[in-house]
């Protein structure tokens, strides 16, 4: 870890504990998980509420997925940084249990089911973007463990446009809602197993055996309320590609791992993960229609698609 963003590198919290902000505390909903956050103070709960909505829930659940205690950090710790014409990341160092994380004015250690967050902002808004930094990475490594997977895509009506920044990703999507497809979001989106047998003896109705696409708050362009909170069975895969004109043509088995694995964020950066995600994009490409899609800005990718990738 390069500490870019630490005054004092060697400072790195070595354990998860300090001094918290207060005694509120939440659940937040993702890919079907309750993350808990705790050690809040009241403007930071707000915060909270205000970005994830009907995902946030009162803390009374048993079943929590990970708890993130939230830690008082001062000011001074943290490099102040210009950021105009400045695309933001974090700082992340991977383990075996987990990863380390510094950004703006955070810093982070996590484990699978435990996270400690330090941060110098209470700011509604800012803290929301603070804890998101943490989530996003935790949510990987999680879905990654658990059998899905975390990708930058686009997800409309059970198709996955996978690409990263400017490959087209909102504007796909913008197509889509143009018309009338439920899009799930344009930036992030979770592929999750289904184990038919394990819905069927918990007597919820289920889908086949495979993959689907779970909603996450993670969008780029779009609004949050323009996407969809429904599930959708995964239909197929395609890379997108601008072009002229629409088309859509055939990708290879291994092309689409090398897809899924481009556009895994945080656990494509860490070596050891490597095999398992290796594995797992193997997995989703091996049962899942595949393709590559080019499209005009202005254009209508879904008669091609409906054609090609439709019903058979």
């Amino acid at each position: 870890m390069t500490h870019q963003f630490l005054r004092e590198p060697a400072l790195f919290p070595a354990r998860m504990a300090g001094e918290t902000w207060g005694s509120e505390r939440c659940d937040v909903e993702l890919a079907g998980e309750l993350f808990r956050i705790e050690g809040l103070s009241s403007l930071q709960l707000r915060g909270l509420a205000e970005r994830y909505g009907a995902r946030l829930q009162p803390s009374h659940a048993t079943n929590v997925a990970a708890t993130l205690q939230v830690f008082r950090a001062p000011v001074s710790d943290f490099v102040e940084i210009d950021t105009r014409g400045w695309e933001y990341w974090v700082d992340l160092q991977w383990s075996e249990s987990g990863f380390a994380l510094s950004g703006m004015r955070v810093m982070a250690r996590a484990e699978l089911d435990r996270a400690g967050i330090w941060t110098s902002v209470e700011e509604p808004a800012e803290f929301s973007g603070v804890v998101e930094n943490v989530l996003r990475p935790l949510l990987a490594a999680r879905l990654l463990a658990n059998g899905g997977l975390l990708v930058h895509s686009a997800a409309a009506d059970g198709y996955l446009f996978a690409g990263r920044s400017g490959a087209g990703k909102s504007t796909v999507a913008r197509l889509a809602l143009d018309a009338g497809r439920a899009v799930l979001s344009d930036d992030l989106n979770a592929i999750m197993r289904v184990d038919a047998s394990a819905e069927r003896r918990r007597g919820t109705p289920a889908l086949p055996s495979g993959f689907l696409l779970e909603p996450l708050p993670f969008t780029g362009d779009l609004e949050e309320r323009e996407t969809s909170r429904t599930q959708t069975r995964l239909r197929a895969i395609l890379a997108l590609e601008k072009s002229d004109a629409e088309s859509v043509r055939a990708m290879s088995l291994a092309d689409t791992v090398s897809l899924l694995v481009r556009c895994a964020p945080y656990v494509n950066q860490d070596p050891a993960r490597l095999p398992l995600l290796l594995e797992r994009a193997s997995e989703i490409a091996h049962g899942t229609r595949r393709g590559v899609i080019a499209f005009r800005r202005d254009g209508d990718v879904w008669p091609i698609l409906d054609a090609g990738f439709g019903s058979r």
